[in-house]
């Protein structure tokens, strides 16, 4: 699926702007906190969102692991990117030019066919070397990114999901997932 950038689309995720609500869909604090800290002793190296929008989840991770290496990566052409570190480009076509990190963010999979989704999943997995959370992996619960023309229902709830993950399970609240 190629998406447009549309100011009005982002800007009424939440009833406000992307910049003040972004963090309702992707709270990097929380899942560093209630996930991550469970199983590592130290935060992330290295960390990167795909999906990342113009940058504002690698401000936050900026300032929740001071000394990582951090890269985004976002398929749409954005007119106001807000941190240094976010490529624009298709995931699944550079995903092999990608810097595999600790702590892969995915902030993307809704926008990701059936058809490519396993390819997608295989190079999420390769590319995290710790760990990876999938935020709003579906929107069958209500508890996702709004449901909306631009985006699938592609797994019918966070168990069918796990699935196709063979890594351990963390948490299912935010199907954030761990090598064994």
């Amino acid at each position: 699926m190629k998406l447009v950038y549309d100011k009005n689309y982002w800007d009424n995720y939440y009833d406000g702007t992307y910049e003040n609500t972004f963090q309702y869909g992707f709270p990097l604090d929380r899942i560093l906190s209630t996930c991550w800290d469970k199983v590592f002793k130290e935060r992330p190296n290295s960390f990167a969102d795909i999906g990342s929008g113009p940058g504002h989840t690698l401000i936050v991770a900026e300032r929740l692991m001071p000394n990582a290496e951090i890269y985004g990566v976002e398929a749409q052409a954005l007119p106001d990117i807000v941190h240094k570190g976010v490529v624009i480009a298709d995931f699944l076509e550079v995903s092999k030019t990608l810097k595999p990190v600790d702590f892969l963010y995915c902030a993307c999979s809704m926008y990701i066919d059936w058809e490519r989704q396993e390819f997608f999943l295989s190079e999420v997995l390769r590319l995290a070397k710790k760990a990876v959370c999938f935020a709003n992996v579906y929107l069958t619960d209500g508890e996702g990114i709004p449901e909306d023309s631009l985006r699938k229902v592609i797994y019918k709830d966070r168990d069918s999901f796990a699935q196709a993950i063979p890594w351990k399970r963390i948490s299912g609240k935010y199907d954030f997932f761990c090598r064994q």
